[in-house]
């Protein structure tokens, strides 16, 4: 009987606070164990409650209810006018003075220095400055001389050898024959030719002003005793010759006359000089260069 109710409830019976003796008890336990889950395994299930059925709205009603209420316009607010804060001005900062350097005093020694450097640069004397270029010897002398070079190096190396070696080439000189004279003679001319063309084509490199200033500095140069040999006058056709003054145009229509021929020189300019002197204003002024506007 046990065995039949524990099987029908499919679950395993339970014997808390029951004592294991008496046969009664047991079946009254039992049975209420097995009552309580019947009944609760043949519990109904609760029906769900169905919802009340929406009645249908009418067409304009539902677009009138959908439409929703106009809103009315909010009052617009009214802009407050915020005060304009004041900058704070900075203060200006005082600029600071520029602190004047002295200028250096220098010695007389020190400004003809710097002049002289000066005269060097402006007459093309100083070191890497594209100078004139060198000319070939044009006689016939000076190439006769240039062809015992190491002779020339030796003799000017010892200078007590020089005026012997002078005065050997001298005498080697007189004895060369015409046709030899005349080959020297003509290798002189084609120098000199190449001389004045190569000249002329650095000339032509330079302005007018700038070949001017170089013979100024030259000049100034040779009066200081400081231009060597080789700083000679450049001769530019294109600058302007200076008018002769009276004194000198008077000097050379006298010369023309003929009356200083066979006279001589200083005893000449003397005598011009003499005449010039006694002219009146009116007289002078015929040989005067005529001024240009």
């Amino acid at each position: 009987m046990w065995l039949s109710i524990a099987r029908a409830t499919a679950r395993p019976l339970r014997m808390v606070g029951v004592r294991q003796s008496g046969a009664l008890s047991r079946v009254v336990f039992l049975s209420s164990t097995a009552k309580r889950q019947a009944t609760a395994t043949t519990k109904k299930p609760v029906a769900k409650k169905k919802a009340p059925a929406k009645k249908p709205v009418a067409k304009g009603r539902a677009a009138a209810a959908k439409k929703p209420a106009a809103k009315k316009p909010a009052a617009k607010k009214k802009a407050v006018a915020k005060k304009a804060v004041p900058k704070k001005k900075k203060k200006a900062v005082p600029k600071k003075k520029p602190v004047a350097r002295r200028k250096k005093v220098l010695t007389p020694e020190q400004k003809k220095v710097l002049q002289v450097r000066e005269l060097k640069r402006t007459a093309l004397l100083t070191p890497g400055a594209t100078r004139e270029p060198t000319p070939r010897p044009a006689q016939a002398w000076k190439i006769f001389l240039s062809k015992d070079t190491q002779a020339l190096k030796d003799a000017t190396d010892h200078q007590a050898g020089l005026a012997t070696w002078v005065r050997d080439m001298s005498a080697r000189f007189r004895a060369l024959s015409p046709t030899e004279l005349e080959a020297l003679n003509q290798e002189a001319r084609l120098n000199k030719q190449r001389n004045e063309t190569e000249m002329k084509q650095w000339i032509a490199l330079h302005p007018v002003g700038d070949i001017a200033a170089i013979n100024n500095a030259r000049a100034k140069l040779r009066r200081l005793g400081l231009a060597p040999k080789s700083a000679r006058r450049i001769k530019d056709d294109r600058t302007p010759k200076r008018p002769l003054n009276g004194f000198l145009t008077y000097i050379q229509s006298r010369w023309k006359s003929g009356d200083f021929e066979g006279v001589d020189v200083k005893e000449a300019a003397k005598k011009a000089s003499t005449e010039w002197k006694a002219l009146s204003a009116a007289e002078r002024a015929a040989f005067e260069p005529a001024k240009t506007a």
